[in-house]
């Protein structure tokens, strides 16, 4: 058995299967011969499994509503797809041992993106600057511009369509994020995110809301898909994007 952040993991035999069904059965889980082959069964569910197989038992999102805790979910591996499994549980570990490792202060590159890839674009003046962020990993870029008019990006951005970016003059919030923009000056595909306000009114809140968006217009954009078994890539695109606007916001990005 294998034990790890509440996952349990057990190597079906057929000749044990008295000692797996002792195993499982607190998970309301057990493995029934029928007509020759084997199956781990509770309620209505049936995986088949052969000899060999591992049983991998897990929380679940969701919470039973007579005890308060998680309902187990449970599958079922062959080896090989087993194996592929734990080495890419051995990458998450990697992956996340580096985020809480990470210390700004000895290495400025951000741990997952890389360095910041900055661009400027546009007038020379500080708050007419379009930044350009690029994630690496997604074709998509991260555009942020501060201390600006609602001209300056509509001379700068257009939907993808070519079309004229549409906004209200005059009622502009606090920040916006203007979803799937082409920018004009190299064609990139990406996200527009515009701080309208003075630096020092900006607040933490401000610039996770915009991140949020623009995390869920890329993900959705490319396919990745929302669940909370599938949170790490959605949380790694807001914590890059957050940082992303804040540099700009604290003038921490490069000349």
């Amino acid at each position: 058995m294998i034990y790890s952040l509440n996952t349990e993991v057990f190597k079906f035999h057929s000749y044990d299967i008295v000692n797996i069904n002792k195993a499982i059965e607190r998970f309301g889980i057990s493995v029934t011969e029928r007509n020759g082959y084997y199956s781990v069964e509770r309620d209505n569910k049936h995986i088949i499994i052969n000899d060999g197989d591992f049983i991998v038992v897990s929380p679940s999102a969701e919470i039973s509503s007579s005890s308060g805790l998680p309902v187990y979910e449970f599958k079922a591996y062959t080896n090989d797809r087993f194996i592929r499994l734990m080495e890419m549980n051995n990458q998450l570990k990697e992956l996340t041992d580096k985020v809480f490792s990470y210390n700004p202060k000895k290495d400025p590159r951000d741990p997952i993106f890389g360095k910041h890839n900055i661009r400027k674009n546009g007038e020379k003046k500080m708050d007419k600057i379009v930044y350009e962020f690029d994630p690496k990993i997604y074709p998509r870029s991260l555009f942020v511009m501060k201390g600006c008019e609602p001209k300056d990006v509509i001379d700068r951005f257009t939907t993808r369509d070519d079309s004229e970016i549409e906004m209200e003059v005059g009622s502009e919030p606090s920040m916006t994020t203007f979803p799937m923009v082409r920018f004009k000056d190299t064609g990139k595909y990406g996200e527009l995110v515009v701080v309208w306000i003075d630096d020092k009114d900006v607040d933490p809140s401000m610039i996770s809301h915009e991140a949020f968006h623009v995390s869920m217009d890329i993900l959705s954009e490319l396919g990745i898909k929302f669940h909370a078994d599938n949170q790490e890539p959605i949380a790694y695109m807001v914590g890059w994007c957050a940082r992303c606007i804040s540099d700009v916001v604290l003038g921490k990005v490069e000349e």
